[in-house]
């Protein structure tokens, strides 16, 4: 009879099936019989793991399933296909290292770990998977360190990019209100209505200029004396001189 244990910490899922009754596994006098652990102990060894000399993210790593058939001596879990997911004649699909849950012949597998290559399984390759060991603390800040500062490298790289756009978007409108400017300063030289009328909005408004109220009057009495009914009415508006 089995039991279902699900372990789910920090974005790291693992499923596994035990027995009550350990199945032995193996080959030779007797096999040996694998021993219940627990899949891990915090979060944090969960989310950080090591192969090798190197400390890696394990929540980054892809998700790989399987049944296991037989543990070899290194510790490598030879992996037939979850019969949940394919049909047809059972043959090892691939290899895991240092799987920490209990290492029973037909418990399913359902872990994250990176693909390291081969594994020769007597004259059979296998694609050989790790799911790693546990870091050192001393390991794991210093790679949340290096992730910290990587975070601070995109938010700088990214505010950045963020200013240099609005500068460009700015420098635009800017060349923009410029061209726009210069249209309507030649325009009303040439005695252009609308011309004459803009300008003196915006002597009025102090827009693209600075304010002056003599000027604004002085273009825009120009564009109604032209027959403007716009800046007659504007004009009007204009407060009166002392």
């Amino acid at each position: 009879m089995k039991s279902l244990l699900i372990f789910a910490l920090a974005g790291f899922t693992i499923f596994a099936t035990a027995q009550t009754t350990r199945e032995k596994i193996g080959l030779g006098a007797g096999g040996f019989v694998a021993p219940a652990a627990p899949i891990y102990a915090t979060a944090t060894e969960n989310l950080y793991r090591k192969i090798g000399e190197q400390v890696y993210r394990a929540d980054q790593w892809p998700v790989i399933s399987g049944v296991i058939q037989y543990k070899t001596d290194d510790g490598a879990l030879i992996l037939y296909p979850d019969p949940n997911q394919v049909s047809g004649i059972w043959k090892a699909s691939m290899a895991l290292k240092n799987f920490t849950g209990d290492g029973v012949k037909g418990v399913k597998v359902l872990t994250r770990a990176m693909r390291m290559g081969t594994y020769n399984w007597g004259n059979e390759p296998l694609e050989l998977w790790d799911c790693g060991t546990n870091p050192a603390p001393g390991e794991i800040y210093q790679i949340q360190a290096e992730e910290d500062k990587i975070k601070k490298q995109i938010q700088q790289e990214k505010a950045a990019r963020e200013a240099m756009k609005a500068r460009e978007i700015a420098d635009k409108k800017e060349a923009t209100a410029a061209r726009a400017l210069k249209s309507n300063q030649d325009a009303a030289a040439k005695g252009d209505i609308f011309g004459q009328l803009r300008m003196g909005e915006r002597y009025r408004d102090g827009d693209g200029v600075e304010k002056d109220l003599s000027k604004a009057r002085d273009y825009l009495q120009k564009a109604a004396d032209a027959g403007s009914p716009t800046a007659k009415d504007e004009l009007s508006k204009l407060p009166s001189t002392p």
